[in-house]
């Protein structure tokens, strides 16, 4: 009995030993303890195919954590809401940037971060919110989908313009068009003769203008010179203006001299000749009233009283 019993204690220590020997490697093969995560949540304004849970998280190309949920986004349908699980101490920051990459050849896709400036602070949960939201932006494939929906909604708008351009009634007026245009053209051709003419004189014209402006250079080079001569003369003539502006000047100045001088002796002479006027005027008086006196001379005056 007793045998027995220690033949299922060694049984249960060596599977007890085998299983913590199996942790254990497992343990050492997971790299040792599991570091701490902190989660964060992003948007994805685009198609998530090939994105599932567990994809990684890369950070630059580094994984760094793995995706939690995928959900559409209840609020806006159009987006992708994701969680993520990310490595503890990874540089997430304020302008960090989360896109969604797909590989080419198998199609699977993850979330890679880049971004993160030294200068930009960490990345914190805002009010409202249970975990920090990364920004998001459009992958190359997003970008190239939208760039060619717009192309093809471009497209699409064009060939309406142009099915409604080339309509039953447009196609009526361009053929009215076509027929004048050809009647125009029919015109032309009968008068044939008269452009030419019209042109040989228009080469005349252009011949003529290229010698006009031959002649250009030596005309300048005469105008230049007429200026020359035309300021040269003015410059004679304002000289001889001053010239005759400080002889005008000196005269004036001997003129009031003189007079200063003469204003005397002028003023006898004056008052002689008005002595001499009055002396005239008697004269002539005394002769319209006796004209004898010039042979008998002045006869004396009658005797007073007493004479």
């Amino acid at each position: 009995m007793s045998s027995r019993l220690s033949y299922a204690l060694v049984g249960l220590f060596v599977i007890f030993l085998g299983g913590a020997l199996v942790a254990g490697v497992l343990w050492l093969g997971a790299g040792g303890p599991r570091p701490a995560h902190l989660l964060y949540e992003t948007y994805i304004p685009e198609s998530v195919y090939g994105l599932s849970r567990d994809a990684a998280v890369t950070y630059r190309g580094v994984e760094v954590g793995r995706v939690l949920s995928i959900e559409l986004d209840k609020q806006n349908p159009k987006r992708v809401h994701l969680v993520m699980e990310i490595r503890e101490g990874t540089p997430v920051r304020e302008d960090t940037v989360a896109t969604l990459e797909v590989q080419a050849l198998t199609g699977l896709a993850h979330v890679d971060l880049s971004g993160g400036s030294p200068d930009s602070p960490p990345l914190t949960a805002k009010p409202g919110q249970e975990s920090p939201v990364i920004r998001s932006e459009p992958s190359v494939f997003g970008s190239l989908d939208t760039a060619l929906q717009r192309l093809m909604d471009q497209i699409s708008e064009t060939v309406g313009r142009l099915n409604h351009l080339l309509g039953d009634q447009n196609q009526v007026k361009v053929a009215h068009t076509l027929s004048h245009m050809e009647a125009v053209s029919a015109g032309l051709a009968a008068r044939t003769d008269d452009l030419s003419k019209v042109m040989t004189d228009l080469v005349a014209t252009m011949d003529n203008a290229r010698k006009s402006s031959a002649a250009l250079p030596a005309l300048a080079e005469q105008l230049q010179m007429s200026a020359k001569s035309i300021q040269t003369m003015a410059d004679d003539i304002a000289t001889s203006a001053r010239n005759l502006s400080s002889a005008a000047v000196g005269t004036l100045h001997r003129v009031d001299r003189a007079t200063v001088e003469i204003t005397p002796d002028a003023v006898a002479m004056v008052s002689q000749l008005r002595q001499a006027a009055e002396n005239l005027r008697r004269a002539s008086e005394a002769l319209a009233r006796d004209p004898s006196i010039v042979v008998y001379g002045r006869r004396p005056g009658p005797p007073g009283p007493g004479e």
